[in-house]
């Protein structure tokens, strides 16, 4: 989480994280103490309902974000076993 919020503010965005406390795959690793962050996508609303949709305007930066904390928890320089 920590690395994410930096990461965030290196763009100018916030970001908020929280428990949430539904199913999902997430919970076979959350039971063996791992955290884990979901809901980094578009931000939108009526989750898995047929009302669901996204915000189109918060794309470019959520896309942003996911791609500079992908780069900050994996940079080109470490070398993967």
């Amino acid at each position: 989480v920590v690395q994410a919020q930096e990461v965030a503010q290196s763009l100018g965005q916030s970001f908020k994280a929280r428990g949430v406390g539904y199913g999902s795959d997430g919970n076979n690793l959350a039971s063996q103490n791992i955290s884990i962050l979901v809901g980094l996508g578009p931000y939108g609303g009526g989750m898995h309902s047929d009302k669901e949709f996204l915000q189109l305007s918060s794309y470019g930066d959520r896309l942003a974000l996911v791609t500079a904390l992908i780069e900050k928890l994996n940079p080109p320089e470490r070398k993967l076993p």
